[in-house]
């Protein structure tokens, strides 16, 4: 039996397959460009994300000590705020259950600093589908709206990322193998 793809808009930095791969493992990921409407691309500083410990974290430390930790005080990122007049360029990934958690994993989700939101796209041939991306956590700020609906998709040294992103990959499945 076939496995349920799930459908995940990735903007910033996950709208690029370079950055998917590297996230996932997965050469041969499928990905469709799409809108999403009623949303606009904010930037996010490192003091504006939560330095609160989540019960749920899976460690005692906060996203943003995390962050703080891999990329130093200049840290920023890309988030989304509702806004029903603006729209968000993105992908839409096609992932199973493996890549999604990966995905969740590297974008802290269990240290509150993105949450799921499942959410409508439209994509380039109009048709409208359901899918899940991620949303700021609760209780944070952002910084500033980012204006170019054609933003540069890296805010930090490409290399550098791609390279932490396997990393981190590595050690999540590491992690699994030794529950």
């Amino acid at each position: 039996m076939e496995q349920q793809k799930i459908l995940y808009f990735g903007y910033g930095t996950t709208r690029e397959l370079e950055m998917m791969k590297a996230i996932t493992g997965k050469e041969n990921l499928i990905g469709k460009q799409a809108i999403l409407k009623g949303y606009s691309l904010y930037i996010q500083k490192l003091d504006q994300i939560s330095d609160e410990i989540f019960p749920n974290s899976l460690e005692p430390i906060s996203a943003r000590q995390i962050l703080r930790n891999n990329w130093g005080e200049n840290f920023t990122s890309y988030t989304m705020k509702s806004d029903e007049n603006k729209e968000v360029k993105g992908i839409v990934w096609e992932l199973d259950e493996l890549d999604f958690e990966l995905l969740k994993n590297w974008e802290l989700n269990e240290y509150g600093w993105f949450k799921d939101l499942k959410t409508k796209v439209t994509l380039e041939n109009g048709e409208i589908i359901d899918v899940i991306t991620g949303e700021l956590g609760d209780g944070q700020e952002i910084d500033h709206e980012v204006k170019d609906v054609d933003y540069q998709s890296y805010l930090i040294e490409k290399d550098r990322l791609l390279k932490r992103a396997e990393e981190v990959r590595k050690l999540y499945l590491e992690s699994l193998r030794t529950k």
